[in-house]
């Protein structure tokens, strides 16, 4: 709640922390209405003594339908242009041009503490009441990695599902989910934490690619089509209340190309014709068209430090999971200094400072013995679940004996989780390893058959060999399917000290990939029409088919909750 002193008219936002280089709101009125901080920082105009390269340039801000306004320029020792906005109400549009020396206006969007829908920036409304804080559990944890599109899209039919863009823009996604028991039914599933993207992105979510729902347009954000911050604040409180914490992933590493005009990636110093945002060197491990930030500017770095601080501090988040953090180190190890590593010990000295309890959760693989991320990361995020999906659910014809895993091969990956000192997450199966990603298969080649199927799918296959071969009845097929799904799922479960992962895949027994035209979805019902017609091929009537479903989502429920009741961590919740 905000503060009131007696006698002040005036009130502070609810954040214990405030942004100083980024445009952020510095005061609340009684009566709703905000002071606004203009923030804005244009790299590389400065010359060597820090004097502006072309004095004559300018940086003007539109306030709503405002005629535009000069910024104040900077200074050699805060290179920010800078403005104080007086009263302003939330929802205000605010755009953003400059000037370099007598050239052309170019619009731009520099980064900020408010709202954004693609290259207009709006002030939120941020007052909130917090009744429920975040949940902070005394067991391992269980997070379920999904959307929140797909939460809603699978939900009763559909019916609170957006059907388009314009949709969401009057009525956004969390608004919706609001009106649902979504929350309740979220924790009748055992889970303790909800892993969603929630930065801007260029994905439409009306009608999600799994894939490019990582494009993301902004560092740390709430996409519009989800909600806005006030929307957002409520969902999150919601969740809480259940005793369920959200769980942001931000791959502030694949920033998309040029998603509208002014984007960061396309400011370029007219002298050198360099960008001024972006990193040109940086084309390591760039897919899909994405950019590095320029993280060898130590202003560009304080940016996107207080971006994720502040947003972790106003929805009071627990975790926080940092993607690609392999790819973020790789870019600049082999140049002298290593700006990746910088920014992240940058960015946990900040949140120690700001949000002390929240952890890391980082993706990392190779990366994962580096000093720095061994000081910065909490929670190792890997699918060292994978071997034993991969030895359980491998085609006979590639076992030494048909029927049965390879034990030589399986028992020193249990071994390697069990024994794990960190504080690890564990996953049988990562989300971008659920459809036909060439990155994937190209990384690790030596198991082609393992990737772009969900494991019910691999069971599937598996099951299908055994009945060639005389092994296993047809009608057993879906009997032997959620048995193999859940044996991998519990072995990978127990292995975990601090907290196990799993995509919705699991429990609803989804074949194919995550590319299918529905698979984006999270499926509530116990079984699918699609489920229906394709085990009706192995003999099996409707009702079998859905009792047996049915049974293997209570299984997993219960499951994970025997985890979690045996599976302690000390009195601070924070070792297992």
């Amino acid at each position: 709640m905000l503060a009131t002193s007696p006698g002040s008219p005036q009130l502070t936002p609810d954040a214990l922390f405030r942004p100083s280089t980024l445009t952020h709101i510095e005061r609340v009125y009684p009566d709703g209405g905000v002071d606004v901080a203009i923030r804005v920082y244009l790299p590389q105009l400065f010359d060597s003594d820090g004097c502006l390269r072309c004095p004559e340039s300018k940086v003007q801000v539109k306030v709503g339908l405002r005629s535009w306004r000069q910024l104040h320029p900077p200074q050699a020792e805060f290179p920010f242009w800078t403005e104080t906005l007086n009263r302003i109400r939330p929802g205000t549009s605010l755009q953003f041009r400059f000037r370099l020396g007598h050239r052309s206006w170019q619009p731009f969007v520099p980064l900020a503490d408010l709202e954004r829908v693609f290259e207009i920036l709006y002030v939120p409304k941020i007052r909130f009441d917090w009744k429920a804080a975040a949940p902070q559990p005394r067991h391992a944890h269980v997070l379920m990695e999904t959307t929140l599109e797909g939460l809603v899209a699978g939900y009763e039919g559909g019916i609170f599902a957006p059907r388009s863009r314009e949709e969401m823009f009057r009525d956004p996604i969390t608004r919706q989910m609001l009106r649902t028991d979504i929350p309740n039914r979220l924790g009748e599933l055992g889970i303790d934490e909800v892993m969603v993207t929630t930065a801007s992105s260029v994905a439409d979510r009306s009608a999600l690619d799994p894939k490019f729902n990582y494009l993301t347009y902004d560092v740390a954000d709430v996409d519009w089509q989800l909600g806005h911050t006030w929307d957002f604040l409520q969902w999150v409180h919601r969740l809480y209340e259940q005793e369920i914490a959200v769980v942001p992933d931000l791959p502030f590493v694949h920033q998309v190309r040029t998603p509208f005009a002014g984007s960061l990636d396309q400011m370029v110093d007219p002298d050198s014709h360099r960008p001024i945002y972006a990193d040109a060197e940086a084309t390591m491990f760039r897919d899909y068209g994405t950019w590095m930030f320029n993280l060898s500017d130590p202003w560009v770095r304080k940016q996107l430090v207080e971006k994720i601080v502040a947003f972790t501090v106003r929805y009071r988040l627990p975790i926080l999971r940092l993607g690609y953090l392999d790819g973020l180190i790789y870019q600049y190890s082999s140049r002298e200094t290593n700006y990746g590593e910088i920014l992240l010990q940058e960015l946990r000295e900040a949140l120690k400072v700001a949000s002390p309890d929240t952890l890391i959760l980082g993706e990392t693989f190779a990366m994962q013995n580096d000093l720095v991320i061994r000081e910065c990361v909490d929670i190792y995020y890997a699918p060292y679940g994978f071997p034993i999906l991969e030895e359980i659910t491998k085609p006979p014809h590639l076992r030494p004996q048909s029927q049965v895993p390879d034990f030589d091969r399986l028992l020193p990956a249990l071994h390697h989780s069990v024994t794990c000192s960190r504080r690890n997450a564990v996953y049988a199966q990562l989300h971008d390893e659920i459809y036909a990603d060439p990155q994937v298969m190209v990384g690790r080649p030596g198991t082609p058959w393992a990737y772009g199927k969900n494991p019910a799918e691999l069971a599937r296959f598996q099951g299908e060999a055994m009945i060639q071969a005389g092994l296993l009845p047809q009608e057993d097929l879906l009997d032997y399917v959620r048995r193999t799904v859940r044996n991998v799922e519990a072995l990978t479960m127990f292995t975990a000290n601090f907290m196990y992962m799993f995509v919705p895949g699991v429990d609803s027994l989804m074949l194919n990939c995550l590319e299918g035209a529905e698979d984006w979805k999270f499926h509530w019902d116990d079984v699918t029409e699609k489920q229906l017609a394709f085990w009706s091929n192995t003999g099996l009537t409707d009702r079998q088919t859905y009792l047996l479903h049915k049974q293997h989502r209570l299984d997993m429920a219960r499951l994970r909750q025997i985890f979690r009741d045996y599976t302690l961590l000390d009195e601070d919740g924070c070792t297992p």
